[in-house]
């Protein structure tokens, strides 16, 4: 449990204190306007993890108390269920953003320069957005079997390409849409490396 905390203390500090670092260049690079995008997209990033539904708190507490048989680990089940419901959730959420992007950036008032980056942004955001809904499912996995050291081994360094990845993209001449997609494969690299983690542990 010590080392638990320890590690998940790491996870949660190491990214803010580069964020810190990182933010203020991000805001000097991409000018206010631009970066008021970014931060509707980080919001809505935010507001959509909602789709999880819950599943991934649930799961971590069912597949810690399940017990496996002699012939199939119940949690490999108990798993499918749960990411077919939060993964179906995330698509259709993803249909509706990359659809209605255009709706979207007009109600927020977007400058009008700005109008065509902005929907090309929220649909980039569109693509992965089932995979961020339904990373909570991947990681109650680990966290049900105490892999914590797993799970912050593969958070950390994508928290960090989150927040210094954009100003690469920047430097080599990338605007909003760049910043964008680092932060998407960013998101989707860890996903998938998740993924993997998941079933090396259970490879039910």
């Amino acid at each position: 449990m010590a080392r638990s905390i320890v590690y998940n203390l790491l996870g949660m500090s190491i990214p803010a204190v580069i964020g810190l670092v990182a933010l203020p260049r991000l805001a000097a690079e991409l000018g206010p306007e631009r970066l008021g995008v970014l931060t509707l997209v980080w919001a809505t990033i935010s507001y959509l993890s909602f789709l999880h539904l819950g599943v991934g708190r649930a799961f971590t507490q069912s597949a810690a108390g399940a017990h496996p048989s002699s012939d199939e680990d119940p949690v490999a089940a108990i798993f499918w269920t749960g990411f077919g419901v939060v993964g179906s959730a995330g698509v259709a959420a993803a249909a509706v953003l990359f659809v209605a992007s255009g709706v979207a950036v007009d109600t927020l008032r977007i400058p009008p320069a700005l109008r065509g980056e902005a929907v090309l942004a929220f649909r980039v955001l569109a693509t992965v957005l089932p995979f961020l809904v339904s990373t909570p499912v991947l990681t109650g996995v680990l966290e049900a079997r105490h892999r914590f050291a797993w799970i912050n081994a593969v958070s950390i360094p994508a928290s960090v390409v989150v927040y210094l990845g954009p100003l690469v993209a920047l430097h080599f001449g990338g605007g909003l849409v760049a910043v964008v997609a680092v932060i998407a494969a960013a998101r989707l690299a860890a996903w998938l490396v998740t993924f993997l983690l998941c079933f090396r542990e259970i490879p039910t």
